[in-house]
């Protein structure tokens, strides 16, 4: 018996944390984990900068990381997108500076950085940048795509 039981111990840890996920279920972050049979050919993310095109600190700016920054641009072009009637693939770039000025706008007035007491940058830019794979290389585009002072 004491042999079986020297031989389990290795896993001793493996046992547990499926113990516990069984009993804690369907509770994040322990079973809601993206899961991905293939990724896509290309992707993009976003940033801030100020009117000298340094990036900025968006948490402390306001108040959202970037990859949130990211799905806030993202419900607001799909919003564009619908209310044109046009895939948001489709978008003129003029159609999303629009929907970009609008987004900062909004950002400069609810801002944690404000609330602080905190200088804001006189001019917010909204970069974004395409990131795509190309014969087997990965190549970013980025363009400005938004400005407000």
């Amino acid at each position: 018996m004491r042999l079986r039981l020297a031989a389990l111990a290795p896993f001793a840890p493996l046992l547990l944390l499926t113990a516990a996920c069984l009993l804690i279920r369907e509770q994040y972050p322990f079973s809601n984990f993206p899961m991905y049979s293939s990724f896509g050919r290309s992707t993009y993310y976003v940033y801030l900068t100020n009117g000298a095109d340094e990036p900025l600190r968006s948490q402390e700016l306001v108040g959202m990381t970037t990859p949130t920054l990211k799905k806030v641009y993202d419900g607001e072009m799909r919003r564009e997108a619908k209310l044109l009637r046009t895939p948001r693939r489709k978008l003129t770039p003029e159609q999303k500076r629009a929907v970009g000025e609008r987004l900062l706008a909004r950002l400069k007035t609810t801002v944690p950085a404000v609330e602080a007491g905190a200088a804001f940058p006189e001019t917010l830019r909204l970069h974004h940048v395409e990131i795509e794979l190309i014969g087997g290389r990965i190549e970013k585009k980025p363009s400005l795509i938004a400005e407000v002072r």
